[in-house]
């Protein structure tokens, strides 16, 4: 027999990289929680206490002070939630439950916007499989999402990739 230990375990590789709006700061999923720290070489600090959901695709409010992710449960299934950078409880934006990913905020902050897939996770798949992804905005403040369009799979170029919908500069939703 051998023991476990249960301490801090050295992450090697991080993803879903986000740099904060004047570039001072990063936003990172490690191990299935979102992390920031300050750039260049800070100490990552967690931004998030909820140890009962996966946490992914963080991105930075355009004023810097939060940070929109997606999370995901045992049932394939999770909500968009913003933290507040200076610390707090994170709250869900999102009101339906659904398979989310790739947030991104409006450039006046007052809109999220995020993928949602069709379910496949449920269906013990990964959300690659998805046939279909939504792109839905949801106020900053929480609430019902709006399904601004429906990106059919058979359009992205490989099985492999899923729809990463963000706004323009103009405004528009691009995908």
């Amino acid at each position: 027999s051998f023991r476990i230990d249960d301490g801090p375990i050295p992450v090697r590789y991080t993803r879903w990289q986000s740099a904060s709006p004047d570039g001072a700061r990063l936003a990172f999923t490690a191990a299935g929680r979102v992390y920031v720290m300050d750039l260049p070489g800070g100490a990552p600090r967690r931004l998030t206490t909820d140890d009962a959901h996966f946490e992914y695709a963080p991105s930075w409010s355009p004023d810097g002070r939060t940070v929109a992710y997606t999370t995901v449960g045992q049932s394939g299934l999770g909500h968009v939630m913003a933290a507040a950078v200076a610390g707090g409880a994170p709250r869900q934006v999102s009101r339906e439950i659904g398979e989310y990913a790739h947030t991104t905020w409006s450039p006046d902050g007052r809109e999220i916007l995020a993928v949602r897939g069709s379910g496949a996770t449920v269906r013990h798949r990964s959300m690659a499989h998805n046939p279909w992804y939504d792109a839905v905005v949801f106020p900053a403040a929480g609430g019902v999402g709006e399904r601004i369009v429906r990106i059919e799979g058979a359009t992205l170029p490989t099985r492999t990739q899923f729809a990463r919908p963000t706004f323009g500069p103009d405004g528009r939703i691009y995908f």
